[in-house]
Parts: structure tokens; sequence; C-alpha cells
């Protein structure tokens, strides 16, 4: 089991860098941090090792997994937000414990959508 801290350690700072072109989008520390304070203590290490396989996908590979489900967390490009935009669906047993996200590209920017 690896340590939350490590993983949330090995993401990057936001730099608030342009998102223009084929630019693969970031997911950094400052917005997971926003994430942990709506998600349950024991998702923190599955979620943070799908963030840095996102980190590390190349814009088009990005794109690929954004057309995968994903039956945990999804993350995609945002079909509907301005560029720059990521939406994240963590997918709990019950829908009060699903959680649904829009974070900007190397941000600490976070939005939770509310279901009612």
């Amino acid at each position: 089991m690896t340590n939350p801290k490590t993983l949330l350690q090995s993401l990057p700072k936001a730099t608030y860098s342009s998102c223009s072109g084929k630019t693969p989008f970031i997911i950094t520390q400052d917005a997971v941090l926003r994430i942990m304070k709506v998600t349950q203590r024991k998702d923190y290490e599955a979620l943070m090792e799908r963030f840095i396989q996102w980190n590390s996908a190349s814009y088009e590979e990005q794109q690929a997994i954004s057309k995968i489900g994903c039956d945990f967390c999804e993350i995609s490009h945002s079909m509907t937000m301005l560029h720059g935009t990521m939406s994240i669906s963590i997918h709990r047993m019950s829908d009060t414990e699903s959680v649904y996200l829009t974070l900007h590209h190397d941000s600490e920017h976070v939005m939770m959508d509310i279901q009612l």
C-alpha cells in the first residue's frame, strides 16, 4: 500500500499554464487537496493513482481514456465546458456518495456538481 502523501507529492503544483492545441490536461496537487475534501479517505490512494496515470498520458491517450468507461473514477475532457476543462465522476455504490467534479487544467479550481 502506497502512502497517499507520497502519491500527492508526485503530482505537480499549479502553474496556471495555458492549454492550447493538443496539450495534455494536468491535474495538480492543489486540485487534489480540494478533491480530498469531498471524497472518502479509503479512496485517496486509488484516486491519486488514477490522477497520476492521467497526467502521464499524452493528449491523444487522454482522449482515448475519456471514451473508456470506468466503474470507479472517470476522467474526461469536458465536451460542454471551455477548453482546458475536465470532468471527473467518482462512483460509489449509492448516489449520495458519488461525486461529480469539474476541474480546470493546471490550476486549483475544482467545482462540484450537485445532483438534485
